[in-house]
């Protein structure tokens, strides 16, 4: 994993068409939707992605599947694209997460895939 920070449109770079990267919360929350940027037209950007979330910050706890999405290309580049997270799930109300994992499970056709903007938004209480 390999993350150039040199300037506001440096993507994160990740080996691989199929990997995964997970995040810990600064605090637990109600995650209501994930928002997701590619700026960038050096290298790909992901497609279908699936997102878990975590009740513990190491993510190493049972996972809650949270939805399978894909990302369109060639949308407005500026503009984060939002996936909505489900306040329950198979009549279970989702819990607060410490930590959020986004499996990348294809690209938009490339052997590395960069993603610029990964953005958890919710709530500590409700």
């Amino acid at each position: 994993l390999h993350f150039a920070n040199e300037g506001i449109n440096d993507p994160l770079s990740l080996r691989g068409a199929i990997v995964t990267l997970t995040v810990a919360l600064s605090d637990a929350a109600f995650v209501s939707n994930i928002f997701i940027n590619h700026v960038v037209e050096s290298c790909a950007a992901l497609k279908d992605f699936r997102v878990f979330g975590f009740e513990d910050d190491k993510a190493i706890g049972r996972p809650w599947e949270l939805g399978t999405f894909q990302y369109i290309e060639r949308s407005n580049p500026m503009t984060p694209q939002s996936y909505l997270i489900p306040a329950s799930i198979d009549g279970k109300k989702v819990p607060r997460f410490r930590a959020i994992s986004l499996a990348i499970d294809s690209n938009w056709g490339d052997r590395s895939t960069c993603l610029c903007f990964l953005g958890v938004h919710g709530a500590t209480s409700l």
